[in-house]
């Protein structure tokens, strides 16, 4: 479907590898080798149309440096973008996360990103912010997580994760959570 699509396609595969989540997650080696079969596989079936988007977690889980993003990396001649997951999951969510800025989100990431030297482009392929009591807080992380990825020429561009995922005991990503996030929204990310 691929090859035959005629459109151009951002692949992400194995997405947070760097966390504990997930079945594939925290197996380095076992990664890469999955990542460099399934490459394989699409180009030698001719679907070479895919942008094969590497996007671990900004924050690994758990954070030390064997679980470093960069024992994930498959390879320069593998990739052709560099994405990162990350939120702001509020002070209510369990007793290891609290509120926190975009910036502190994913400075540390894309500064580690950007003195790899890798000449890759930089999407922020998945953010949020948890609905909170004080919806003037979360409208401003809106604002400030505007203007810090604006800041950042390495990254081309942001996907806000707008799910409610309270039933799986997450917290509400959904824009429109609240009226005046959705309005900050409006004001600056979807702003012409």
């Amino acid at each position: 479907e691929a090859r035959q699509s005629g459109d151009q396609v951002l692949f992400r595969f194995g997405f947070e590898m760097n966390g504990d989540w997930f079945s594939w997650g925290c197996q380095p080696e076992n990664f890469i080798a999955a990542w460099r079969h399934v490459h394989c596989i699409f180009s030698n079936e001719g679907a070479t149309i895919l942008f094969w988007v590497w996007a671990p977690n900004a924050v690994p889980g758990p954070n030390t440096p064997e679980n470093g993003m960069e024992k994930y990396w498959p390879g320069d001649q593998y990739v052709d973008v560099i994405g990162l997951d990350g939120y702001n999951f509020g002070d209510h969510h369990s007793q290891w996360h609290s509120w926190v800025s975009c910036r502190d989100v994913f400075t540390a990431a894309l500064d580690k990103i950007q003195e790899s030297g890798v000449p890759h482009p930089v999407l922020i392929t998945e953010f949020g912010c948890a609905d909170d009591e004080d919806a003037d807080r979360r409208a401003r992380w809106i604002e400030e997580a505007h203007d810090f990825l604006n800041s950042r020429s390495d990254v081309i561009g942001a996907i806000w994760f707008n799910l409610d995922k309270r039933r799986e005991g997450e917290p509400n990503w959904r824009i429109d959570a609240d009226e005046k996030s959705l309005a900050t929204w409006r004001r600056t990310f979807a702003a012409p």
